[in-house]
């Protein structure tokens, strides 16, 4: 893989995905539903970051759907998923994002025990 140039991180994988996704939400001309919305997002995206940017819609669809309309910006949406690092932070697992709910918690084992939802994710998540 020589062309790093077109290599995106989660964090600009989703940014574009967000600002997308929001503008067809204010088409009025769009009539479809939500999950028909997300399916294209990741088409605007490069071929190679497609899967990348499949399993942020997956992973995150709904939430990423209900913080466009509360969060002011795409980089504020994908900082509140943890696909974004805060600048000048350290980055933290738990705390607010916990309120997310189990797609949240289960994303790794770090965020699970920040939660306090480690035993969940493994009862009823991973199952391996």
């Amino acid at each position: 893989e020589d062309d790093k140039s077109f290599h995106m991180n989660r964090c600009e994988i989703c940014e574009i995905a967000v600002q997308y996704f929001d503008t067809l939400l204010e088409d009025d001309s769009v009539e479809e539903n939500i999950d028909q919305i997300l399916e294209k997002v990741c088409r605007i995206i490069p071929a190679k970051n497609r899967p990348q940017c499949q399993a942020v819609i997956d992973t995150y669809g709904p939430y990423i759907a209900s913080l466009i309309g509360q969060l002011a910006s795409a980089h504020e949406v994908c900082e509140a998923i943890d696909l974004c690092q805060k600048p000048g932070l350290v980055h933290m697992y738990g705390g607010e994002q916990c309120k997310l709910g189990a797609p949240y918690w289960c994303i790794s084992e770090q965020h699970a025990k920040a939660c306090g939802e480690l035993d969940y994710c493994k009862k009823s998540v991973w199952k391996n």
